[in-house]
């Protein structure tokens, strides 16, 4: 065999963000390790920058906007890298409100294109509130779509819409965690139950869709909201505890609460989204109360929590909980094990790694 043959095929990931980002974190750096042990050559680069990050999160919007601009010179400064590598697996889209030429370019160059997405990113673009945005590219990820050789989708919802969109070959890829990193809760009698939200401060708003029934819950026993890195909201009634959130501490502040919620609006958006806060409280042993929209159905099953439909239903899911340490170690106990089998990188790492070699193999020698 030739030098050539004997190379380690090359990977380049051009994520949207770096590890303060959820959706690059989890979805693409967290598999270095699986990527290096399948025998991959793996480079990446994050299209925004963890400074764009913190200034959107703390609502600086315009210096994260000129932050933003800033980040389109050094991504073009990877496309030489791009054009050389084997595979280039991409978060959405290579460059963000930009022609799809660079995935085009790609293909035509014989490289193989690998898109990924963990929310319906398709109407970022048509339904943009700027009518002249909206109308400038209202097919971009859908042409990204179908020039890719593999979509990885993250959920049923966004499966479907990539074959609707031509795609030539999807791989259902969920959004999934190293369930080594996360404590599991000892569930006994507490003075007052701990119920956590966890996410960015740009989704902590979905907590207003049941401030009802969180004030209803408060008044009918002894709860604490554990908000953990959102910003702060309004919520009547309901005592609040805000937590920075890091990548080193968000188990550990999951493993001291009792209850992991996560309300979401029955719409387009929100049915496409991967419920990855349900899985964290079920990696951590927590129960979860969950709008009955998109995947959460088919994650949060009777077995691990509840999907309540009124507010009446979320104040009374939550007082049971609340009063029943019982029930929560249960449920709890089970979303452990449901993650374990289907939602753990253990398990995902390997799957994905083999999956886009796979993509390359046949080309692999050239």
């Amino acid at each position: 065999m030739g030098a050539q043959d004997k190379r380690r095929p090359r990977l380049l990931i051009l994520s949207r963000y770096g590890r303060k980002g959820p959706s690059s974190r989890l979805r693409y750096l967290d598999y270095l390790p699986h990527l290096e042990a399948e025998g991959f050559s793996v480079r990446w680069h994050g299209f925004f920058s963890d400074a764009y990050l913190d200034l959107a999160y703390s609502g600086r919007r315009r210096l994260a906007a000129l932050l933003g601009l800033l980040a389109y010179l050094p991504r073009l400064g990877w496309l030489p890298a791009a054009f050389r590598a084997d595979i280039v697996w991409i978060e959405k889209e290579i460059f963000p409100w930009v022609p799809a030429w660079a995935e085009r370019a790609l293909t035509r160059a014989g490289v193989r294109l690998v898109s990924d997405y963990d929310d319906a990113w398709y109407l970022r673009y048509r339904g943009h509130q700027t009518p002249s945005l909206a109308a400038r590219f209202p097919d971009k990820i859908e042409q990204v779509m179908t020039t890719s050789s593999l979509v990885m989708a993250g959920n049923p919802v966004i499966e479907t819409h990539a074959r609707k969109a031509g795609a030539r070959s999807i791989m259902l890829v969920p959004t999934v965690l190293d369930a080594d990193r996360y404590v599991t809760r000892r569930h006994q009698a507490v003075e007052a139950v701990r119920i956590a939200w966890i996410g960015t401060a740009f989704n902590s708003a979905y907590l207003t869709e049941i401030a009802p029934a969180l004030a209803d819950a408060a008044a009918r026993c002894a709860i604490e909201l554990v908000i953990i890195g959102g910003a702060g909201i309004d919520l009547p009634g309901v005592p609040i505890r805000y937590m920075d959130w890091s990548e080193a501490t968000e188990a550990d502040e999951l493993a001291r609460c009792d209850i992991g919620v996560m309300p979401l609006r029955d719409t387009q958006w929100d049915r496409g989204k991967c419920a990855f806060k349900l899985l964290q409280y079920m990696a951590a042993g927590l129960p979860v109360v969950a709008s009955p929209v998109g995947v959460n159905v088919e994650i949060a099953t009777p077995e691990v929590g509840f999907l309540p439909r009124s507010q009446g239903e979320w104040a009374d899911a939550l007082v049971r909980l609340a009063g029943e340490p019982q029930l929560r170690a249960s449920l709890g106990a089970a979303g452990r094990r449901r993650i374990e089998q289907d939602y753990s990188l253990r398990v995902w790492g390997p799957k994905v790694s083999r999956a886009l070699m796979d993509q390359i193999e046949p080309t692999r020698a050239r």
